[in-house]
């Protein structure tokens, strides 16, 4: 009995030798230190109707750094309503580790950041923290330079940072026609609308991805004719029936008088403006191309003296600058 006693105990004694053998871990004592609490600043540029922007981080107090943050998702062109999400990559001081992961663990500041989770890698030595920060408010979505085709009864406008689509009312006088169109392009053909001589104008409103909506914003005045009605119908429909003999689509003509344009259905744009292949130009009420300062809508726009095609965002000949939508600063 004696025997089979010792036999047992040496047994054991083998089987806890191995082990420890196998995991040295378990015998050994963590001798780094735990981070402890950490404490976050957040700077955000990001902004709705904007695309990009960037997220500084820093730590207030922790024996840790930053080194480097990601945001998750980052849209094209962010909303009023998105809500950022980010991960900071933290590093451990030399001698110290992550012990924890919990929310307990952080402190948040700026931005109304708010914990998601966070996980180690890297023997402890990393931390990755995942946080979503405050709510983007909706950010100034606008549209410009709205202009008439009066040829064929079409309105226009240049495209806006941030906006989604679009929605476009026709006025006569002061009866608003019809209903509000939603759109995702910048143009809309009002001419089924245009039924009896009187002075009209279109009103366009830019909607964001979170539906966010901005001003509405009034185009010029259009007079037109009880005779001139028919062929602006005339002229619509068979862009509709051919959409390649859309404004835009055509020829340059010159006469003794100046340059005009013939668009493919034979008709001319005048007292308007009229995109051609990417660039604006400007046609008085016999239809010719303006050249230099051009006065429209209250507001001046240059047009180049050899081209005719806008200026936007450059200094003029004579020193004045003109805005992204071609309107003079000064």
């Amino acid at each position: 009995m004696n025997r089979g006693r010792k036999y047992g105990l040496s047994a054991i004694l083998a089987v806890a030798l191995t082990l420890s053998a196998a995991m040295p871990g378990w015998a050994e004592k963590e001798e780094r230190t735990p981070v402890g609490e950490v404490f976050l600043s957040f700077d955000s540029s990001i902004e709705a109707g904007e695309s990009g922007g960037s997220v500084d981080v820093n730590v207030e107090a922790g024996a840790c750094e930053v080194d480097r943050v990601e945001i998750v998702g980052e849209k094209t062109v962010w909303s009023g309503g998105d809500e950022p999400k980010i991960k900071v990559y933290l590093s451990a001081e030399d001698g110290y580790y992550f012990a924890k992961t919990g929310k307990s663990m952080f402190g948040l500041i700026g931005e109304n950041a708010k914990y998601v989770s966070a996980h180690t890698k890297n023997d402890k030595e990393t931390l990755v923290l995942t946080v979503k920060l405050d709510e983007l408010e909706a950010g100034d979505i606008f549209v410009s330079n709205l202009v008439w085709d009066a040829t064929i009864g079409h309105a226009s406008w240049d495209p806006s940072d941030g906006a989604k689509k679009y929605r476009v009312r026709l006025v006569r006088g002061n009866t608003s026609l019809g209903s509000i169109y939603t759109t995702t392009e910048t143009s809309y053909d009002l001419s089924g609308l245009i039924d009896r001589e009187g002075v009209y104008y279109f009103k366009v409103q830019a909607v964001d991805g979170g539906n966010n909506s901005g001003d509405w914003i009034e185009s010029p005045s259009l007079y037109i004719k009880k005779e001139d009605i028919p062929e602006i119908k005339a002229n619509s429909s068979a862009i509709k029936q051919n959409p390649g003999a859309g404004p835009g689509t055509g020829k340059w003509v010159q006469d003794e008088k100046g340059w005009w344009f013939q668009n493919s259905d034979q008709s001319y744009p005048y007292s308007c403006w009229q995109k051609i292949n990417g660039e604006w130009y400007s046609f008085d009420e016999q239809g010719y191309m303006q050249t230099g300062w051009v006065c429209w809508n209250d507001k001046w726009y240059y047009c180049d003296l050899e081209s005719g095609a806008m200026w936007a965002g450059k200094t003029t000949p004579d020193g004045h600058t003109v805005g992204s939508d071609g309107a003079r600063n000064d």
